[in-house]
């Protein structure tokens, strides 16, 4: 509408509805769909694997499957729980009734790394302003390829001593080995049979073990995870052999520390097919010595003994405990502080340091933390053992901080480079 002798007042600008040609939205969405009809297969595969739904999905279903392995520590073993959770491929996670299935660790770190590799470094757009967060996923790939390299080599276990003990291996936490050795030769010689070659002798399974310089087969039978010798009474009905009044008792796994578990078996040493012994190996230590007592069999005029113990893996140097020390709180024997100092002995050269929680020993690719001690129930000034936690990660020990620093210098850049386009800004206006 006009007013005479003036100008027309000012009218509000249409918005148009639907999908005419002037529906800014809808152009958009014919765009975005153009594309995606106009996309190659790889392209969508790629475009699935690297998207951000994806991406929120994995980190979703991490939090599941850490809450549930965090429950299940309540009641299942630590090594169990870690089997089960966090290095299978798939969960069948009961709740309730109901048997929910859930992909395990193993597979959301595939999937998470796949993700990064292809979300966040071959289709990011590679310009200057997002030079940072290529760095920074960069970081975080190296940082998940570390934790594959320790998963696939790394080797763990534990070192106990005494004062002024020393060693040159450290023990599994889980893995045993039989060891057939013959300490009257010159040198003294020694024969391993890896845990992987008997672990299915349990449950009226067998496992034999040959080796040309030994005059005998070695026979392992009712392999127990968890077990305890016992004198068989007058009374007591058992399964399994009875050697000189003695068998093995299988127990439960223990519920809360697979690394308390002591494991034993039954060896019978063969000629052929006549029976020379039979004989009970167990992996329980005797005494101060922490190390099991070996069986004794004599074949052929030459004495062996044969032996059940944890893993040893050596060390590239020799590691000597000079002096432990452990601080109580007043009036309770519970450790405020505990450490040990020890010698490195790697040729000719000698170190000495003080390793604490938190202040591990590094050197050729081990690390040797301060884990434990003991007796728990040792009486005042008896003696004391230290127990060191030791890694052997020789392909990727220095990977995590490396990947950290890669990490910090992607995020640095990153947001210095946002600080300064704001600052540009702002000084502008």
């Amino acid at each position: 509408m006009s007013h005479e002798g003036g100008v027309s007042a000012p009218q509000a600008p249409r918005i148009r509805s639907g999908n005419g040609s002037g529906n800014g939205a809808g152009e958009v969405r014919s765009v975005v769909a153009e594309r995606r009809r106009s996309r190659s297969p790889l392209e969508a595969v790629g475009a699935a694997l690297g998207s951000l739904r994806l991406s929120v999905a994995i980190v979703f279903l991490m939090a599941v499957v850490t809450f549930c392995g965090t429950l299940a520590q309540e009641h299942t073993a630590l090594l169990d729980v870690q089997l089960r959770y966090f290095e299978s491929w798939w969960i069948l996670e009961p709740i309730g009734r109901i048997v929910l299935p859930l992909p395990g660790g193993l597979t959301l770190m595939i999937a998470l790394a796949i993700n990064l590799a292809v979300g966040g470094m071959l289709r990011l757009k590679r310009t200057w302003s997002r030079v940072g967060v290529l760095i920074t996923h960069l970081g975080v790939a190296m940082l998940l390829l570390a934790g594959a390299v320790r998963y696939a080599f790394a080797e763990e276990g534990m070192v106990l001593l005494y004062e002024g003990e020393s060693t040159t291996s450290f023990t599994s936490y889980h893995d045993w080995e039989i060891v057939v050795e013959e300490p009257d030769a010159e040198p003294a010689r020694q024969w391993v049979v890896p845990y992987e070659q008997f672990d299915h002798a349990s449950e009226g399974g067998t496992a034999t073990f040959r080796h040309p310089e030994l005059p005998f087969a070695l026979e392992v039978s009712h392999w127990m995870r968890n077990s305890a010798p016992q004198r068989k009474g007058p009374m007591t009905t058992v399964e399994v052999p009875v050697v000189r009044g003695l068998f093995l008792r299988q127990l439960d796994p223990h519920p809360k520390n697979a690394e308390s578990n002591l494991a034993g078996c039954y060896v019978t040493v063969r000629d052929g097919d006549r029976q020379l012994a039979t004989e009970i190996l167990w992996g329980g230590h005797e005494g101060r010595s922490l190390r099991p007592a070996p069986a004794t069999v004599d074949v052929a005029g030459r004495r062996f003994g044969l032996l059940l113990r944890k893993k040893l893996t050596p060390l590239p140097f020799e590691l000597r405990l000079e002096d432990f020390t452990v601080e109580f709180f007043p009036r309770t024997r519970k450790p405020r502080t505990y450490e040990s100092r020890v010698s490195i002995l790697d040729g000719d050269s000698v170190m000495t340091q003080r390793i604490r929680m938190n202040e591990p020993l590094r050197r050729e690719g081990v690390v040797v933390y301060q884990s434990t001690w003991g007796p728990p129930n040792a009486a005042p000034g008896q003696p004391l053992y230290s127990g060191l936690q030791t890694v052997r990660n020789n392909h990727a020990d220095a990977w995590p901080i490396w990947a950290c620093a890669v990490i910090a210098i992607g995020m640095a850049l990153h947001f210095g480079m946002k600080f300064h386009r704001f600052m540009t800004r702002s000084s502008g206006r």
